[in-house]
């Protein structure tokens, strides 16, 4: 692309120093986009938003932009013409000719319609002077010992995040060309709950069993092997961050889960773990900028991140505050847009629901509530309902809730499904052979007495009663 055959290189924005290679830019870009505006000074009111002040790599680029746009903003034609007399005392322009340039800028514009490309070809190249320019600063402090590295990394991090790149600009799309697109099917890493670029969280009070679940799920996933009638339908890789648990403890716990799988074992890249107590300094804060670096620098090619939990994982801030929510949300977006799936366990509420904002629900797929049925006795050990509180995308039968036990028998995990609905069966039956009333059998599962005789009925016919009656009071 070659607007002008005029050369600029005496005349850059900033000095170069003879041992340093040229900052990046691109002078064709520059003054292709200044020809077409001053073709079609309509052009300047689709790009003016796709650049920054200070863009353009040559100062004098930057002013005839800039006396461009005041022009169009008054409302009059911005051209040669009306641009010669801002410059007749421009030292840089007479360099390269004075208004000749400016009318060689005009006459000799490759394309109105590309003007949206030369802009972002100019916000790149600004871009990466900007990177530059933060990366060497953040060297020279460095250098000077000044600042602490944590500090000195921090500030690097703001100003890269503060570039905006051309390829970061919003551009909408057409119904048409949405429609167009060719999509990957969304895949499913768990069936039929947790797709591939899934959100997720099982939640329950303390003592439920929901770390037992989750690593067991993640186990699950990088076998390809099913749990609780879910399926995963191949391997994937996975990484368990676990905030809480002692090391003895999950080692112990990983091992049973180990030891309960039929399938071979995954291959070892396939399930890794991040534990606080085998971390010198623990884990870092998913809830600051800092913590997300760290833990995404070890995060690999993994496809699932199971994050247990958060309480202990996401330090900062205030837990009922719906803002305190957005950094970590950030992040889990952000490995949604890369590919992968995570899943969150975490802390219920007084009220049964999981702890904290509720904003935290909005950006999830699925929501899992862990929760002690009725008639269930601490010697039961891990034995809960799961209730589908979120199902994005889940109808009928998969939707819904059943009951789960957690065993450990000769060393190796066992798990086992019930679904409420015989459960409920079950715990009838057995009151009733302990020889509670109707009434006190309602009143013992928290359930009507109308249920109750219904069930009761239904046991009756299958024998299970073996011919007991239950008194009606």
């Amino acid at each position: 692309m070659t607007a002008t055959s005029v050369s600029l290189s005496a005349t850059p924005l900033r000095d170069e120093e003879p041992d340093r290679r040229a900052p990046p830019a691109n002078v064709e870009a520059e003054q292709a986009l200044l020809g077409a505006v001053l073709i079609d000074n309509r052009a300047f009111h689709r790009v003016a938003g796709l650049l920054r002040p200070g863009d353009f790599s040559y100062a004098v680029h930057e002013r005839i932009w800039a006396a461009i746009g005041e022009i169009i903003h008054d409302g009059d034609q911005a051209n040669p013409v009306t641009l010669k007399t801002l410059f007749d005392q421009d030292q840089d322009l007479a360099a390269l000719g004075g208004a000749k340039y400016l009318v060689t800028l005009a006459t000799s514009a490759v394309t109105v319609t590309g003007a949206e490309d030369y802009a972002r070809l100019v916000r790149e190249m600004a871009a990466r002077r900007e990177l530059i320019l933060a990366i060497e600063t953040a060297i020279g402090e460095a250098y000077s010992g000044n600042e602490s590295a944590g500090e000195i990394v921090a500030r690097l991090q703001r100003q890269i995040g503060g570039i905006e790149c051309a390829t970061s600009r919003l551009k909408p799309r057409t119904a048409a060309e949405l429609l167009a697109l060719v999509l990957p099917p969304r895949e499913m890493i768990l069936d039929p709950w947790l797709p591939r670029q899934g959100l997720a969280m099982i939640h329950s009070v303390r003592g439920i069993g929901k770390t037992h679940l989750a690593l067991s799920l993640g186990y699950a996933v990088a076998c390809g092997a099913g749990l609780l009638s879910w399926k995963a339908p191949d391997p994937r890789r996975v990484i368990y961050l676990d905030g809480e648990m002692p090391a003895a403890a999950m080692q112990r716990r990983l091992a049973a889960v180990v030891a309960g799988f039929n399938p071979e074992p995954p291959a070892p890249d396939y399930f890794q773990l991040l534990c606080t107590d085998d971390t010198p300094n623990g884990l870092p804060d998913l809830a600051t900028v800092e913590g997300q670096r760290a833990t995404d620098a070890v995060i690999g090619e993994a496809e699932l991140i199971v994050v247990d939990n958060l309480s202990c994982l996401a330090r900062s801030g205030k837990e009922n505050e719906g803002e305190s929510w957005l950094p970590v949300q950030g992040w889990a977006l952000a490995h949604r847009r890369a590919g992968r799936s995570v899943l969150f366990a975490h802390h219920s509420g007084k009220g049964g629901l999981q702890r904290g904002t509720s904003r935290r629900e909005d950006v999830l797929d699925t929501v899992l509530g862990l929760r002690h049925p009725s008639d269930y006795t601490p010697d039961q050990g891990a034995r809960f309902e799961v209730v589908f509180e979120k199902a994005r995308g889940l109808y009928g039968d998969d939707a819904q809730g059943f009951e789960a036990r957690y065993e450990e028998r000769d060393g190796a995990a066992v798990w086992t499904r019930t679904e409420i609905a015989d459960a409920v069966l079950l715990r009838v039956v057995d009151a009733l052979r302990d020889g509670l009333s109707i009434r006190e059998t309602a009143e013992k599962l928290g359930i009507s007495r109308s249920k109750v005789e219904r069930l009761k009925k239904r046991a009756d016919a299958k024998g299970m009663l073996s011919g007991r009656e239950a008194a009606d009071d």
